[in-house]
């Protein structure tokens, strides 16, 4: 990915559906909150644009106290929270990881559905990290195929989730993300409220219309 900007564009959409994930999943305690440092710690390919005096404890290949510099040009993965600034000085070179590279896009272009392709084994926060990932590095074409991706398997999901609200689902579940499978739930739950409303004891509302008919007798 070069480091030459390819224009501006809005990740309005995405960002808002995300967020709603994000809030829909709040019963799960502190899970959602830790999702800004799980996707951080996602690795990515690099390549050095300098000599890095000292960070030669950052290349796998290197034996820091012989060799304690990284070498300009030398291309190894580091987690994307050091990776992060060191793009935005120019020091380094971003290579996307293979699950947002031009190969797995295809696929994700041809057929995302959620019984055609399972994104948990390739990333738990697929969505997260690739629109975070396209924003930075301004990739434009890694945004829509991740917003398109969204759109097609969030309505599939949706679906799904409102009709196997009686049903073992974790067969399912299994190759969903973690934002993917908060929308599953929240589906689900709102299936299941849906069907309790429709087959419901007219309670306390049957109470008071009963009440109100005996005082308009009376």
């Amino acid at each position: 990915v070069s480091t030459q900007s390819t224009g501006r564009f809005k990740f309005r959409n995405v960002v808002t559906i995300l967020r709603l994930g994000c809030d829909a999943g709040g019963g799960r305690g502190n899970g959602t909150r830790q999702r800004p440092t799980l996707t951080a710690l996602q690795r990515v390919p690099v390549t050095f644009n300098i000599e890095a005096h000292g960070l030669g404890y950052l290349d796998p290949s290197l034996d820091p106290s012989t060799e304690p510099d990284v070498r300009k040009g030398s291309k190894f993965e580091l987690p994307y929270w050091m990776v992060h600034p060191l793009y935005q000085r120019k020091w380094v070179e971003v290579a996307l990881p293979k699950i947002y590279g031009k190969h797995f896009c295809s696929t994700l272009r041809a057929d995302p559905g959620v019984k055609v392709v399972t994104l948990h084994d390739k990333s738990p926060y697929f969505e997260e990290f690739g629109t975070r990932l396209a924003l930075d590095v301004q990739d434009e074409a890694l945004y829509r195929v991740i917003t398109s991706t969204i759109r097609r398997r969030y309505r599939e999901i949706l679906d799904l989730s409102q009709n196997s609200s009686q049903e073992d689902t974790s067969s399912l579940t299994k190759g969903l993300t973690e934002f993917e499978r908060t929308v599953f739930h929240v589906g689900q739950k709102a299936s299941q409220n849906f069907i309790r409303w429709k087959h419901r004891d007219l309670g306390e509302i049957g109470l008071a219309v009963y009440n109100r008919k005996r005082r308009r007798d009376d």
